[in-house]
C-alpha cells in the first residue's frame, strides 16, 4: 500500500487517520472520526485501541482505512462514507441526498417533546424531513402522536421510509414543495416542525468543504434576496391549518433570527420566542398559535 500504514498497530491506525485529517478538520474532530473508522468500520473497541491491545489489521482493513482516509481527504464527509449519523441515541442512515443530521437538530427536537402533551393523540407534521431524523424521533418519542412528514425530493423520502422501518417508527410520508401551497397537506395539526434551507448563497464561503461540496444544496442555501422564502410559506400554510393554540417549531438561521422572529409575529402567531443552541447562537423559535 502507498499510504504507510502496513504492519502498524491499531493503535497507530488511528494515529495515522487523525495526523491525516489535521489540515481538513480540527484536532477534536479528527480524533472523533478516527474514532468512527475503529469502532464502526473496523469493530475494534476504543478501549482496546486506547491500550494499544486490539487485534492487528488485515491486509483488507488495511485497503479500506486507506480507501477511507483518501475520501476523508477528498471532503467526503464521514457519514456518507459510513452510511449513517447518530442522531438522539440512535443510527439514521443517510446519503447525499439527505443533509447529515446535526446536533443543534436534536435540541429542536428536544423542544418539541418537552412542549406537546405526551398523553393527548396529537397530529404533527415535520416540513423537510430529509433524512427524517426528526419525525422519527418525535414518533418514537411521543408514541400517543400520529406523525407525518414531507420533502420535494423523492431520494430523501426514500432514506427517510427506509430509517422509519428499521428503527420501527410509524409515520406517514408525502411528496410536497412548502414553496407551492397547492401540494402541502390539508387538514388541521396540532404542532409543525421544520428545519427547512436557511444558509444565504452568500453565506456558501463560511461553510466547510464536506459541508458545502457535499450535502445537498437544495437542502442548505437560499437566494439572498429573498432569504425566508420558507419560513413566510411555512407561516402562511400554518396559519390556516394549525389548530388554535397549535405549536410551531422552527429552526432558523442565527444571522436573521430578529427578522424571522418578525415575520411569525406578523404572520399572527401570539406567542414567539426565540432561544439559543447548545453554541449560545439563536437558533429555534417556538411560535404558538
Amino acid at each position: 500500500m502507498s499510504i504507510g500504514i502496513v504492519g502498524l498497530s491499531p493503535m497507530s491506525v488511528s494515529q495515522y487517520i487523525a495526523q491525516s485529517l489535521v489540515s481538513h478538520y480540527d484536532a477534536p474532530e479528527a480524533q472523533a472520526i478516527a474514532r468512527l473508522v475503529l469502532e464502526d468500520v473496523l469493530r475494534i473497541p476504543r478501549v482496546q485501541d486506547l491500550a494499544g491491545t486490539a487485534r492487528p489489521l488485515t491486509a483488507q482493513e488495511k485497503e479500506l482505512v486507506g480507501s477511507i482516509v483518501r475520501r476523508l481527504q477528498a471532503g467526503e464527509p464521514i457519514q456518507y462514507i459510513l452510511g449513517a449519523a447518530s442522531f438522539r441515541g440512535r443510527q439514521f442512515s443517510v446519503s447525499p441526498a439527505v443533509l447529515i443530521p446535526r446536533p443543534e437538530t436534536e435540541e429542536l427536537v428536544g423542544e418539541v417533546v418537552r412542549s406537546v402533551d405526551h398523553d393527548a393523540s396529537l397530529r404533527i407534521l415535520d416540513v423537510g424531513t430529509g433524512s427524517g431524523c426528526i419525525a422519527v424521533s418525535l414518533a418514537l418519542e411521543l408514541p400517543h402522536a400520529q406523525v407525518a412528514a414531507l420533502d420535494v425530493s423523492p431520494a430523501a423520502l426514500e432514506v427517510a421510509r427506509r430509517n422509519a422501518r428499521r428503527l420501527h417508527a410509524e409515520v406517514r410520508f408525502m411528496e410536497a414543495n412548502l414553496l407551492q401551497a397547492d401540494t402541502m397537506p390539508q387538514g388541521e395539526w396540532h404542532a409543525v416542525v421544520s428545519n427547512p434551507p436557511y444558509v444565504r448563497r452568500s453565506e456558501r464561503d463560511s461553510l466547510s468543504a464536506h459541508v458545502k461540496d457535499h450535502e445537498p444544496a437544495l437542502a442548505l442555501f437560499v437566494d439572498d434576496a429573498d432569504a425566508l422564502c420558507h419560513y413566510r410559506c411555512l407561516a402562511q400554510w400554518a396559519r390556516l391549518h394549525l389548530v388554535w393554540g397549535g405549536q410551531l417549531f422552527v429552526e432558523i438561521n442565527s444571522a436573521l433570527a430578529e427578522d424571522t422572529l418578525d415575520l411569525f409575529r406578523h404572520a399572527g402567531f401570539g406567542s414567539c420566542a426565540l432561544y439559543d443552541d447548545r453554541f449560545g447562537l439563536p437558533r429555534f423559535i417556538h411560535a404558538v398559535l
